[in-house]
């Protein structure tokens, strides 16, 4: 016995951890009973994030060997944009406990939020208990699609599953292939995969398996999909989102970004919502803000922070927000084509028309050259709402023009968007703009309405 005897607990935990002759279920009923330990201890709901961090340094002092809390500390710091210290704590929980499977699916996340997922795999490779465990498995397989290089355990993974009495076990692995599979074109292959995955899904899987099937029209997974519990926020989110239930969707994101505060993904698509189909800057700024905390260098949450800036008019701010965008793109053409956009949605609120229309042509053009057409669309209809805001005498005209020759919405949240663009042209009147535009409205509709047509 233990209790009470700190020092003969932290010696006996130590070595089951580990030791590599300790029995697989000693190690799992351990870390489970030092991670409810440290969990118990940060379920005050009242505790800044600060406040946990303090806690969990007092125990990595006392318990330096507690790979668990190490995590935890690593995880917080994630949280908050501290990336060195956050790298600093998994490393240390990688050397106390590298087989074990929470320390290892943590640390690749980690390593794939900072945007090194070759390094997520790297380490789940390197653990040398990757082939035996389906969880670590579909990490690295996941992992491994990020980085856009091939995994070698995806032959070894579907014998795996095919072999499983548990489906439990393999439905992330399950998912991973169904997901790698579709990226392959492999659509019958991979709806095999998701429908495996489907029979005792994670909220992980939920999620993915409704992406599968909304992105995808040939996935069939009708009946399959589990039914949704209060607690799965992503799916949720993704759910309402599908059902164009945008406000609910938006709160489903909220709660999401509080169940995975170190992700972008709740922030990118909670701000999105709220710029496209709720047309509320107010909220996406919150959004974009909560996002970058933890993701201090994500272009497009700085990107969606300088639209919701700007659509409440604080252009100061939206200017440096898309400094900031431009600063951190990774050079991609969607993510060139939307800074550009944005920059012409300022341009039209700095009161430049001309400056702004060159942007959303540039973006548009662009998005034709690269073959975006959804992002073409997408710069048409933001350009229009623009000079329907700036009260340009070509404005309706150019509304009437493009909604006609668009004959597919870029997303199906562009159609509340749609909506109020429609609203705003009814009552518009064509009031004259602060410049002359008999000589331009002609050409600025035909080069808009002309790349909107070209597919």
């Amino acid at each position: 016995m233990v209790v009470d005897k700190i020092d003969a607990a932290d010696a006996a935990i130590d070595y089951v951890l580990v030791h590599p002759d300790a029995p697989d279920f000693m190690k799992q009923s351990v870390g489970h009973l030092i991670r409810g330990q440290v969990d118990t201890q940060l379920t005050n709901p009242v505790w800044e994030d600060a406040l946990k961090i303090s806690h969990l340094k007092s125990v990595v002092r006392d318990w330096h060997r507690n790979p668990i809390a190490w995590t935890e500390l690593a995880l917080l710091y994630s949280k908050l944009g501290q990336r060195m210290q956050a790298q600093r704590c998994v490393s240390v929980a990688l050397e106390l406990a590298p087989s074990n499977r929470y320390v290892l699916r943590c640390a690749a996340r980690f390593f794939v939020h900072a945007g090194t997922p070759d390094r997520a795999a790297g380490v789940l490779r390197a653990s040398g208990v990757v082939k035996s465990d389906p969880w670590l498995m579909a990490t690295e397989i996941a992992a491994s699609q990020i980085a856009s290089a091939p995994s070698h355990l995806v032959k070894m993974g579907k014998k795996i599953v095919e072999s499983s009495g548990d489906p439990w076990h393999t439905t992330e692995l399950a998912a991973a292939i169904g997901t790698v599979e579709l990226e392959n074109g492999a659509v019958r292959r991979a709806t095999k995969a998701f429908r495996h995955s489907a029979i005792r899904p994670n909220d992980n899987v939920k999620a993915q398996l409704l992406w599968a099937s909304t992105a995808h029209n040939r996935v069939d997974l009708s009946g399959q999909i589990e039914v949704l519990d209060a607690q799965d926020h992503e799916a949720r989110a993704l759910e309402c989102k599908k059902d164009k239930q945008w406000s609910d969707a938006v709160v489903k994101c909220e709660a999401w970004g509080k169940d995975e505060s170190y992700s972008n993904r709740p922030f990118s698509l909670g701000s999105y919502l709220a710029i496209e189909a709720l047309g509320d800057g107010k909220i996406a700024e919150g959004f974009a803000k909560n996002g970058l905390q933890s993701n201090p260098q994500d272009a497009m949450l700085y990107n969606n922070l300088a639209v919701a800036q700007a659509m409440q008019g604080n252009l100061k701010g939206s200017t440096e927000s898309l400094r900031n965008a431009i600063r951190f793109t990774d050079g991609s053409d969607g993510q060139a084509i939307v800074i550009k956009a944005t920059e012409g949605m300022i341009a039209y609120r700095e009161g430049n028309v001309d400056a702004g229309r060159v942007c959303y042509l540039d973006a548009m053009q662009k998005a034709h050259a690269t073959r975006k057409a959804d992002y073409k669309a997408a710069a048409a209809l933001y350009m229009v709402n623009e000079e329907l805001a700036a009260k340009t005498l070509a404005s309706k005209r150019l509304a009437a023009s493009v909604l006609d020759a668009m004959r597919v919405l870029p997303t199906s949240e562009s159609e509340a968007f749609v909506d109020r663009i429609r609203e705003q042209a009814r009552g518009h009147r064509g009031s004259a703009a602060a410049i002359d535009e008999a000589n331009l409205k002609n050409k600025v509709i035909g080069d808009v309405v002309n790349l909107v047509e070209r597919e």
